[in-house]
C-alpha cells in the first residue's frame, strides 16, 4: 500500500515554536515501512513542500494536525478524498477534538 503521511502548513503567528519536524508521522512512516508499505511524508512547513503532491497515486493519506493546522488539514482531507484516497487524520486536535473532527465526513 502507497500511504502518504501530510503535515499541514499554517500561517498562523505561532507556527514555529522551534523548527521541530513532524516526529509523530515520522514514527508512524517507520512503522509502516518494516510492514513493507511504502511510504512518503509530505511537510508543508519547509519550503520544498509546499506544492501538493499528487494524491491520486496514494492508497491512503494520514494527516497529522494540531489546532493551527486543523483548517488546513481538513482542507487536505478534502482533496485527498476528492483524489480517491482513503484518509486518516491524527495529531492533537483531531485526538481531543475527536467529535467534531469526525462530524465534518472529511
Amino acid at each position: 500500500m502507497k500511504v502518504l503521511l501530510a503535515f499541514p502548513g499554517s500561517r498562523h503567528r505561532f507556527k514555529h515554536l522551534g523548527d521541530i519536524p513532524p516526529l509523530g508521522i515520522a514514527y508512524v512512516s517507520s512503522s509502516l515501512k518494516l510492514d513493507g508499505h511504502q511510504t512518503a511524508i509530505w511537510d508543508e512547513n519547509v519550503p520544498s513542500g509546499r506544492r501538493v503532491p499528487d494524491l491520486a497515486s496514494y492508497d491512503v493519506v494520514g494527516i497529522s494536525a494540531d489546532t493551527i493546522r486543523y483548517r488546513r488539514g481538513m482542507e487536505l482531507a478534502a482533496m485527498a478524498k476528492a483524489a480517491g484516497c482513503r484518509v486518516v487524520m491524527g495529531g492533537s486536535h483531531a485526538t481531543f477534538m475527536d467529535r467534531e473532527t469526525l462530524a465534518t465526513g472529511s
